[in-house]
């Protein structure tokens, strides 16, 4: 498996920058919690991450098993933050 690294740079305020190989994430934190919303909050990030490794792990196992996944479907959570 290929090495896993991430970088943060504070931007100003409450936004941060994140990088991942090539890719690049803005997070921030809503108007209301006193940011400028530019982003997803780090938490909803964390639970992006988690639904992704999990679902992108069982559409692997299932094409190693050379099944298909009965057609897609979006999952949606919430949960109130404090």
């Amino acid at each position: 498996m290929p090495e896993i690294g991430v970088s943060l740079r504070p931007v100003g305020g409450s936004v941060v920058v994140g990088q991942a190989r090539e890719h690049t994430l803005t997070i921030d934190r809503p108007k209301e919690k006193e940011g400028t919303d530019a982003g997803p909050m780090g938490g909803e990030l964390l639970l992006l991450s988690l639904g992704g490794c999990y679902v992108s792990t069982f559409l692997a196992a299932l094409k190693a098993e050379d099944r298909r996944p009965t057609p897609p479907r979006s999952a949606s959570r919430s949960t109130e933050a404090s």
